[in-house]
Formats: structure tokens, sequence, C-alpha cells
């Protein structure tokens, strides 16, 4: 019996790319899987989209309601969270709302997830993937998300190493609901969904990545996070705003339910970074 997958889509005024990214989750090679929405308080035409979906495909999409009264902009973090918490699968997928899925994204993931899964029984279980970086209309811009941010993927299963130096996208994410236990609640709005997830399964179970994209990860004025070209100058706006990333890692440092030493935390990060200033980044594709 094939495994039922969730997959977990939180929208906000995503009216201009959602019905892209939607068309390309339907078209998925792997047709066992549930669409479940959340929808941070929208003002555009987003619910309507939705429900022209959940119209259309009744039993793959639906729309996860908060009670009236708590109702609000939460942001992507919490909004993610929340949909953790009312999940039923067992395997969960994160979707933001204007990438594009390759069709093969789903069955690529749950193929490595299995494996990992047979090897690790009852084990907090993540999977990630490298991107293509395309512009808003789909062009490309880099053939790898991993390489040109000159990302190091080896660190995905060293808690302090990862802390230092996120290498996993949400949006690319395949985890279990054992995942959950250790992952909520998320700590604050500052602290970055995907970040928080990474630091705590590595430290509690598997994190693995497969070296190929899964998305095109599209880049636009609108994103929370995007894709930003990683060199001196990259680091140097980190220098100028220091309250902001002392916040940022004490934040997750004082949340996490296990020990960090600061100094090793310190030195990787020093030593990471510099790594990564002197790495080549990937080519920009040609138009």
């Amino acid at each position: 019996m094939q495994e039922t997958v969730e997959i977990l889509l939180s929208t906000y005024n995503g009216e201009k790319y959602l019905a892209e990214q939607l068309d390309s989750i339907f078209a998925q090679t792997y047709g066992n899987f549930f669409i479940t929405v959340r929808d941070d308080h929208s003002s555009d035409g987003t619910l309507k989209i939705i429900q022209s979906y959940i119209d259309k495909y009744p039993a793959k999409i639906k729309l996860y309601k908060d009670p009236i009264w708590k109702v609000k902009n939460m942001g992507s973090t919490f909004s993610f969270g929340r949909l953790m918490q009312q999940a039923t699968a067992n395997v969960l997928m994160l979707c933001d709302q204007d990438d594009v899925w390759m069709e093969d994204k789903i069955a690529i993931t749950l193929n490595r997830f299995k494996s990992l899964e047979e090897e690790n029984p009852n084990t907090p279980i993540l999977v990630f993937s490298d991107m293509i970086e395309v512009d808003e209309n789909l062009k490309t811009l880099n053939l790898s998300f991993i390489k040109n941010q000159k990302l190091l993927p080896e660190v995905k299963n060293e808690p302090t190493k990862i802390l230092a130096m996120n290498v996993v996208a949400g949006c690319t994410t395949m985890f279990n609901r054992q995942c959950i236990d250790i992952i909520l609640p998320f700590p604050s709005k500052q602290v970055i969904h995907d970040h928080w997830m990474a630091i705590n399964v590595s430290k509690y179970g598997v994190v693995d990545f497969i070296n190929r994209p899964t998305l095109y990860y599209r880049q636009h004025a609108n994103n929370v996070v995007g894709a930003n070209e990683v060199g001196m100058k990259y680091f140097i706006s980190k220098l100028k705003s220091p309250l902001k990333q002392f916040g940022l890692y004490n934040d997750l440092i004082y949340n996490l339910d296990f020990k960090v030493n600061v100094f090793k935390f310190i030195y990787y990060k020093t030593a990471l970074n510099i790594k990564r200033l002197f790495m080549n980044s990937t080519r920009t594709a040609k138009s």
C-alpha cells in the first residue's frame, strides 16, 4: 500500500503565483497525497483560488480554519506550526505558495525517506533537497541553490554546525510525525521554522540531503526569505546588524532543550562563514 503524504501549504496574499504552484502539485507522478492549506488572513484573492481547487479536487485539498477568535496574521513560522499541530498523516511535506514543484518531487523525496525509515525505525527523519533559483517568470537564475548560497550540506547531522549554518530549506522538506514532537512549539516569530526544525531533528533524529533540485524557487519582491548573493558584501551586511543577529541566535540557543557550547558555536559560525567566503558559487544560468 502506498504511503499517504500530507502537504502543508501556508498562504498569505499569494494570488499571483498560487494557482501555478497548485497545478504543479496536482501534476505529480506520485498521486497518493492530499493538501491541507492554512491561509494567514489574506486580503487578496487567495481564498477564492483555494476554494476553486477545493471545488475541483474535493478529496485532495482542504482548508484548515482557525477558531474565529484566533484568526489573525501569524507569520509563516507560526502558520506552519498550526498546520503541523493538526496534521493527520505520518509523512508530511511543507509547501510555499509561490514555488513550482518538479513533477517527481514527491516520488524522489519519498523514495529516500522510506529507505531511511527502514534503516531507522521509530526515529525522527527529515529529508531535504536542492532547488533551482528562478525569477518571477520562472526564468532560470541559478541551477543550484545550495551551490549558489555556498552551503555545506555535510553539516546536516551536527546540531551546533547546523545552528551556525542552516542548510535546510523548509519548502524542500519531507518529515515524519515523530519530528513534530521535537519541533513544536516554535519559540518565536524571529526564528525561521526550517532552521529550528533542522537543528532539533539533527540532534534527536536523522537529517538527509538529496543532491538534486526538486522545485523551482521563485525569487520576487515579496519573498519572506530569498536567495541573496553570498560574498564579502553579504557578510558585511550581517555585521552591520549585530543586534538582529544576536537576537536571532539568542532566541535559538535559549529555547533549545539541550545545551549548546557557545564557544564551539562561535568557532563554527566563524570557520564555516570563512569557508563560504572562499568557495566558488555556481554559474548563473545563461539566457
